[in-house]
């Protein structure tokens, strides 16, 4: 019985999608039939306003289209330059971080040997700057990659010039050394920044540029830079001590004595009592600098064992009771500030005589300590 009323899948299926269209028009018909029942619509009117509906409707679907449109493509275009922009800062950095590791290494190696004497190829610095190279030329312009390598090029020129300086004159080229390295390393970074960080509004004058070489050099002097060479020995030390006092006392006017300070060092060191220079304070009046094996000190000395000059006597007492008389000097003393003994090499102002610069000043105070006490030894004459 129960299989007479059975229904078969396809037929339910037909029978439901019949009911679906007989409902949907049973709806259409109410729905245009509402507003003439309830008077909203007149009848003649009521064509005109449907199709006057309709067209409402296409043309809000054609604007809806086209703004919905035009945000999936801006929205595609601000995620590509995200992803573009976070790409080269990627590829930037990783150029820089590369290219500090070859300059710090000093060499830029081929291979690195393995313990068994063999080469490891997988390492090669060069090359890995060639393909960082590429990369930034995948991201920027040829002309902005053009640049990078002119700056590479011309710090490997500074680097290896400052290799092939010699130990003993690196402080004196150090600062010029690291105003040039750094001149050249942030006019990479600059021309990396205008790639990164475009102005549209930008002229020439306002590209970003390297901080001016003038202005680094000052910058860097506030360093105190030191470069740790090899010790340089007492024999060096003291020949260049003469030579710069010397140079420094003729600039202030005086008639130095100089000699040839470099054998008078070797002279004094196998065993001669002193070793030293003088300055013309008078007419045939002079002025001794002198170092033996106690101490360093300057004075006037006498020529001749226990003579006498009352007049020069008085003074030197008048120009500073701190000149001390003996037998062999009318008077003589120790600078002020410094305490110098070129035989033991134990003084801690010879740490000074190793810097470069604290070097030069404090040569300079002994040399203007010197000029001050010979200025007051002149104001003593009648």
């Amino acid at each position: 019985m129960t299989e007479i009323f059975k229904v078969s899948p396809k037929r339910a299926r037909r029978t439901n999608r019949t009911i679906f269209y007989v409902m949907l028009v049973l709806v259409s018909i109410i729905f245009l039939a509402s507003p003439i029942f309830f008077r909203v619509f007149e009848i003649e009117i009521l064509p005109s306003q449907f199709v006057g509906a309709l067209f409402g409707v296409f043309i809000t679907a054609i604007v809806t289209a086209f703004l919905l449109r035009g945000q999936t493509e801006g929205d595609e275009k601000r995620e590509k330059s995200i992803k573009v922009f976070e790409k080269k800062q990627e590829v930037y950095h990783s150029f820089l971080e590369k290219f500090q590791k070859i300059i710090q290494d000093g060499d830029k190696r081929l291979g690195m040997n393995r313990e068994d004497g063999s080469v490891d190829n997988s390492t090669d610095e060069i090359k890995d700057l060639i393909f960082q190279l590429a990369f930034i030329q995948m991201h920027t312009s040829t002309e902005n990659t053009k640049k990078v390598l002119s700056c590479i090029a011309d710090i490997k020129h500074t680097i290896n010039g400052f290799n092939e300086t010699k130990d003993e004159q690196k402080n004196t080229v150090l600062e010029k050394f690291y105003s040039d390295l750094s001149e050249k390393l942030f006019e990479i970074v600059a021309i990396l920044k205008s790639d990164l960080y475009p102005d549209p509004d930008a002229t020439v004058d306002s590209i970003p540029k390297a901080i001016p070489k003038v202005e680094m050099e000052q910058i860097l002097k506030k360093f105190d830079l030191y470069a740790e060479v090899k010790n340089s020995d007492k024999y060096e030390i003291q020949t260049n001590f003469w030579k710069t006092l010397c140079k420094m006392l003729k600039e202030k006017g005086y008639n130095v004595d100089e000699k040839d300070f470099k054998q008078l060092v070797i002279e004094y060191y196998a065993g001669k009592k002193y070793c030293g220079t003088g300055l013309e304070v008078e007419e045939g009046l002079w002025l001794c600098i002198d170092s033996d094996k106690d101490k360093f000190f300057y004075g006037f000395s006498k020529g001749k064992v226990g003579e006498e000059d009352k007049e020069l006597d008085e003074r030197i007492r008048n120009t500073s009771p701190l000149f001390k008389s003996d037998k062999w000097w009318f008077g003589r003393k120790t600078p002020d500030k410094y305490n110098l003994d070129f035989w033991s090499f134990t003084s801690s102002n010879f740490e000074k005589l190793k810097h470069p610069r604290k070097k030069d000043i404090f040569i300079q105070e002994l040399a203007d300590e010197i000029d001050s006490y010979v200025k007051k030894f002149k104001e003593t004459a009648k």
